[in-house]
């Protein structure tokens, strides 16, 4: 006679399994945070690492053509004795007009085609502008967008299909642009004098890096060639010999603001209300270009010199600073926090100011 045993099994309770899901809910919220950490590290690696790769295209142009790329190429019909408009120009499809980048002259150092380029014309010739459109991974911040972003980066395109850039050129420490509908480059006025919006040293407790013969307070002005950086000049290149701060301490590129709604707390003017950035790697003056001594905003306790909300200054999506291109193809990350006084002067390429930048 067999005997059969019955084997007892054991069944989850319904409170069993809502302690199961109550700790697998605890442990991925405490992984969650860890592993968006570890993708923005990574984004900001490979933001730092493109930046690296831009500042090595540069110097191979410098190498080949012995100067620098111009920070911007504008026609006679729109430069005028105290400002240049490269945006208008690269509106214009007539031969002669121009409005280009130091970008577009780059590109071929980054293994990027763009040999039918047509130089008698434009942005906007057909040609070109189909060049324009082109989307260039490497110009792109990986923590903000991988490409144009239809009806969020559209409205400050030149066109809605040109690609756009993350990255630019530093004009130097002066005011830079102007805050009207086009956005213009500045140029120095007949006095060979450079409007600041900040001056080093007056805005801030540390007195240590005022700049000599810099003129405070309204009529805030300096020398041209204190105020300059690498891509600071229109239709003009520099030099190796012009960095006398020292290519270590001086800013070439950097991390773009991307202002993409107009704000009544932001930038604003009588002809166009609230100002948005400008976009698009081919294009000179604001869309590839920032300064590094515009202060946002208004109140004195929380201007900032970069991700201010300002269209001109430098900035990044990624937390609490932005990565930097210094002019000896380096890149560094450069927090907010960074003294107003350093980061000014780090604009400029001939100011001969000692500073000090912390690792």
């Amino acid at each position: 006679m067999s005997r059969h045993r019955t084997a007892s099994r054991s069944a989850f309770s319904v409170l069993d399994l809502l302690i199961i899901v109550f700790i697998l809910g605890v442990l991925l919220a405490l992984l969650l945070p860890a592993v968006q950490a570890a993708r923005e590290a990574a984004r900001r690696i490979n933001c730092n690492n493109q930046l690296k790769m831009l500042g090595i295209a540069v110097h191979n142009y410098a190498t080949s053509n012995k100067v620098f790329p111009p920070g911007v190429i504008c026609s006679a019909a729109n430069v005028k004795a105290e400002a240049a408009d490269p945006w208008a120009d690269a509106k214009l499809t007539t031969k002669g007009a121009h409005g280009t980048s130091w970008i577009l002259r780059i590109l071929p150092y980054m293994e990027e085609d763009v040999k039918d380029w047509d130089f008698e014309f434009g942005v906007s010739n057909k040609t070109n502008l189909a060049i324009a459109s082109k989307e260039i991974r490497a110009l792109y911040c990986p923590t903000r967008r991988r490409c144009v972003r239809t009806d969020v980066d559209t409205p400050m395109m030149l066109s809605p299909t040109c690609g756009g850039t993350d990255y630019g050129g530093c004009v130097g420490r002066h005011q830079g642009f102007l805050a009207d509908a086009d956005q213009s480059i500045m140029l120095p006025n007949k006095d060979d004098k450079l409007t600041l919006c900040f001056v080093p040293g007056v805005d801030v407790a540390d007195q240590a890096y005022k700049v000599a013969g810099d003129v405070s307070g309204a009529n805030a002005t300096c020398e041209a060639k204190r105020g300059f950086g690498i891509f600071g000049r229109v239709n003009a290149s520099t030099r190796f010999t012009d960095v006398r701060d020292g290519f270590s301490n001086t800013l070439m590129t950097g991390e773009l603001q991307r202002i993409t709604q107009k704000t009544a707390d932001g930038p604003f003017n009588a002809n166009s209300g609230p100002v948005l950035s400008h976009d698009g790697w081919a294009i000179g003056g604001s869309p590839t270009l920032f300064t590094t001594g515009c202060p946002y905003p208004a109140d004195a306790k929380t201007k900032r010199l970069m991700n201010n909300g300002y269209f001109a200054s430098p900035g990044s999506d990624h937390a609490n600073g932005a990565n930097f291109g210094l002019g000896d193809g380096s890149v560094r990350f450069i927090a907010t926090t960074i003294n107003s006084n350093i980061f000014d002067l780090m604009g400029s390429m001939d100011d001969r100011v000692p500073i000090a930048i912390d690792d």
